[in-house]
């Protein structure tokens, strides 16, 4: 819920530096625009597993990614090309619809029911956080009025892991028939990658872009997830251009 008020807002923020922007003519309202070169951009999307392993099931909408980018762009000469190095963060969950939770078995994680270690189980997730580095090849139909104008880019991105959690929602009933809502959170690695990599593409007009972004490198390291599973992600989605 936070994440999609917070699109919202993005949205909003957006499309009054839209109406800011306008014909002088029309006489719109102006709204103040940072000074900042270069631009931040606001990424929400849904993760898509790919060859997962047998208990990896998530709920769709819930299972999601929510990205904070700053790109500079460099324009190639005089032509309607540019290369955009930036940085950012990535907050990335997956919500299992079948309350598995990642438990420690030998020396790699396994997916094992969440009805086995907690009473009242409600709901699992896993959440992971990295330092990203996008790079990337961009086109604008009219550099010099990049908030009119259709872009395409394509690009890669390496990224840090720097926090992974697991959150498990469950209640206690009590003898005397009251009942205590709990949520546990347990912070540690989970045999997930620390590095990753991989490619995107990203298309639209102005401010608002789709994007797609695969993750060639797998979600776990060798032999340290579930059933030594190598999945990865696909991430597809909408971006905004903040200023």
């Amino acid at each position: 819920m936070k994440k999609i008020i917070l699109l919202s807002l993005l949205c909003f923020i957006a499309f009054s530096v839209a109406i800011g922007q306008s014909d002088d003519s029309k006489q719109a309202p102006r709204v103040y625009r940072p000074d900042i070169p270069g631009s931040f951009k606001f990424d929400w999307g849904f993760q898509i597993p790919i060859n997962e392993p047998t208990n990896f099931s998530t709920r769709f909408f819930p299972t999601n990614a929510f990205n904070i980018y700053y790109q500079y762009p460099v324009r190639i000469g005089k032509s309607n090309f540019s290369f955009n190095p930036g940085a950012g963060i990535s907050f990335e969950r997956y919500s299992f619809d079948n309350h598995v939770v990642l438990s420690r078995v030998g020396q790699r994680y396994e997916l094992v029911a969440g009805s086995t270690l907690f009473n009242g189980i409600q709901k699992t997730t896993l959440s992971t956080r990295y330092i990203d580095i996008p790079l990337e090849f961009r086109f604008d139909t009219k550099p010099e009025d990049v908030a009119n104008s259709f872009n395409f880019a394509l690009g890669g991105r390496l990224g840090f892991l720097i926090d992974s959690m697991m959150k498990v929602k469950y209640q206690e009933t009590y003898s005397d028939g009251s009942i205590e809502k709990i949520t546990n959170k347990d912070k540690q690695a989970f045999g997930l990658q620390t590095f990753r990599y991989g490619a995107y593409a990203r298309v639209g007009i102005g401010a608002f872009n789709l994007f797609c972004f695969y993750n060639l490198s797998p979600l776990f390291q060798p032999n340290k997830g579930p059933e030594k599973t190598t999945m990865t992600t696909l991430t597809t989605g909408i971006s905004i251009n903040g200023f």
